[in-house]
C-alpha cells in the first residue's frame, strides 16, 4: 500500500452495510434450506416479470379470497436482489408468504393451461411439486424473523449519522434481538404465529389459503429444530464481520467517544491514558499539521481536565454522547482541550458507511440526464447541493439570494454584454391548395 506508506495514519475500511450483506450471503448460502427458499423467490419473480397474462390470472385468484386473508397489499412477487440485499430479500419473503396458497394454485392451473408450451408446463409442474411441501412456507416465516435484526442493522448503517461509536451500539442491539429470538419458542415468533393461525386442518390434512401442504407435521418439527442453527449463523456473521478489530481507532476510539463510560474516571485517575497515548502516536502527523506542537503529557493533561469537567458539570450518564460532545465543543473551556478535541474530530470523521456517497451518485444521475449532459462542474455541484441539502422553503430567507442574483457584478463578473437578436424573417413554406385559395380570396377582398 503506497498510500499507507506515505500517510500512516490514514484508515481504510469496508462499508459496514455491504460487509453485513456479504457475510450473510456467505453464511446462509451454505445451507440447503436458505438456498431452496432463495431459489423459490427468484424464480417466482421471473415467472411474472414480463407476463401481463400471468399477472392478470394471478390478480383474479387473489380477488377470490377475502381481504382479511392478506397482510400485505399487492400480489406481484418482489425482486429479491438489489443494492440493499437484506431489505429486498425480506420484502420478497413477506410477499411470497402472504399469498403462498394463491401462487401455488396459479402454478397448478398453469400446468393444465394448453396456451403454454409443454416445456413451460413441465417447468411449472416441477415448481409446484417442490414448493407444495410445508417446509417451504415454514422456512420463509423463520427467515423473515431471523433476517429482521439484520435488516434493521443495515438500515441503521445507511443513516447519515452513523459513526464508529454508533456502529458498536447498533451491533450490540442486533445481537440482543437475535438472542431474544433464540429464547422465543418457534411457534411464538410473530411471523410464524400469523402463518399458523391461517392454517386449517381437515381430515388429517393441513390447508393454507385452500392449498393442502404436504407433510406439515414433520416439516414443522424440522424447521423448529433448525431455528437455533440459522440464528447462530446470522449471529456469527455479524460478529466476524462487524466485531471489534485490532486497529488503534477501533480499540480506543469508541471508548474515548463513549461519554457514558467516563464515570469510571472517578475511581481511576489514569482512565484511558493508554488509549490517549496510542491515539496521539497514531495521529501525530495530522496533529502537527493542525498546529499542535505539544507532547503526549500535554494531551493527557487536557484529557483529564476534559473528563473531570464533563463528569462534574455535564452529567454524561444522562446525556447522549452526540449532544454532550456538542456541549463540549461549545464550552468556554474548549481552548484548554484543543489537542483532545482535534483527536475527537478525527475519530468522528472515520468512514463507516458509503451509503451517503452512493446516494450522491444516484442523485447526480438524476440531475445530469441525457438532455442535460453539457452541465459544467460548478453548476452540477450547485444543483446537487440544492437537491441533497434541501431546506423547507418556509424557513429559508430568500432576501440574500435575491440580492445576490440581482447584483450583476457578483452574479456574472466575466460575462460580456449580450447582443439583441434581430427578428427572424419568416420562411416561405410549401403551400397546399387550401393555402392558395385563402391567399387569392384575401387579394380579391382588398
Amino acid at each position: 500500500m503506497l498510500l499507507k506508506a506515505e500517510v500512516p495514519w490514514i484508515t481504510f475500511g469496508w462499508c459496514v452495510a455491504h460487509r453485513l450483506e456479504l457475510s450473510l450471503k456467505e453464511k446462509l448460502g451454505k445451507t440447503a434450506s436458505f438456498n431452496d427458499v432463495d431459489y423459490m423467490i427468484l424464480k417466482m419473480y421471473y415467472i411474472y416479470k414480463k407476463s401481463p397474462k400471468k399477472l392478470r390470472q394471478l390478480g383474479e385468484l387473489v380477488s377470490i379470497l377475502e381481504d382479511d386473508e392478506y397482510n400485505i397489499g399487492g400480489y406481484r412477487p418482489k425482486k429479491a436482489s438489489g443494492t440493499r440485499w437484506i431489505s429486498h430479500k425480506v420484502q420478497a419473503l413477506e410477499m411470497i408468504l402472504d399469498k403462498y396458497g394463491v401462487y401455488l394454485t396459479h402454478l397448478e392451473n398453469m400446468t393444465e393451461d394448453i396456451t403454454f408450451t409443454n416445456a413451460e408446463r413441465a417447468k411449472f409442474k416441477g415448481y409446484h411439486k417442490k414448493w407444495i411441501h410445508a417446509r417451504m412456507p415454514l422456512y420463509i416465516a423463520l427467515f423473515i424473523e431471523i433476517l429482521a435484526p439484520a435488516k434493521m442493522l443495515s438500515k441503521c448503517f445507511q443513516s447519515d449519522e452513523i459513526d464508529v461509536l454508533a456502529l458498536s451500539g447498533f451491533v450490540q442491539q442486533a445481537k440482543s434481538h437475535l438472542n431474544r429470538i433464540q429464547k422465543t419458542k418457534f411457534i411464538n415468533l410473530p411471523t410464524v404465529k400469523r402463518f399458523l393461525a391461517k392454517v386449517t386442518e381437515k381430515e388429517g390434512k393441513f390447508y393454507f389459503q385452500g392449498v393442502a401442504l404436504n407433510d406439515f407435521v414433520n416439516a414443522k418439527h424440522l424447521v423448529k429444530k433448525s431455528k437455533s442453527i440459522h440464528i447462530e449463523l446470522v449471529t456469527n456473521s455479524i460478529i466476524e464481520r462487524l466485531g471489534t478489530s485490532d486497529t488503534i481507532t477501533d480499540m480506543y476510539g469508541t471508548k474515548v467517544l463513549n461519554t457514558e463510560g467516563w464515570l469510571q474516571s472517578i475511581e481511576n485517575e489514569t482512565f484511558l491514558d493508554e488509549g490517549i497515548e496510542n491515539l496521539f502516536d497514531f495521529y501525530r502527523a495530522p496533529l502537527r499539521h493542525a498546529g499542535f506542537a505539544g507532547t503526549v503529557n500535554d494531551v493527557l493533561d487536557a484529557w483529564h481536565s476534559l473528563v473531570n469537567y464533563t463528569v462534574k458539570y455535564l452529567a454524561p450518564h444522562n446525556t447522549g454522547y452526540r449532544k454532550l460532545w456538542h456541549q463540549i465543543f461549545s464550552s468556554s473551556m474548549k481552548n484548554e482541550w484543543v489537542p483532545v478535541l482535534l483527536i475527537v474530530e478525527l475519530l468522528f470523521t472515520l468512514p463507516v458507511s458509503n451509503a451517503k456517497v452512493e446516494r450522491l451518485f444516484s442523485l447526480m444521475n438524476r440531475v445530469k440526464t441525457d438532455t442535460r449532459n453539457s452541465l459544467k462542474e460548478k453548476r452540477l455541484e450547485n444543483l446537487i447541493r440544492v437537491s441533497f441539502d434541501e431546506k423547507d422553503s418556509n424557513l429559508f430567507d430568500l432576501s440574500s439570494a435575491i440580492e445576490l442574483w440581482t447584483n450583476d457584478a457578483v452574479r456574472r463578473p466575466k460575462q460580456s454584454v449580450r447582443k439583441c437578436y434581430s427578428k427572424r424573417a419568416k420562411k416561405a413554406g410549401l403551400k397546399t391548395l387550401i393555402d392558395l385559395d385563402s391567399s387569392s380570396n384575401e387579394s380579391s377582398n382588398e
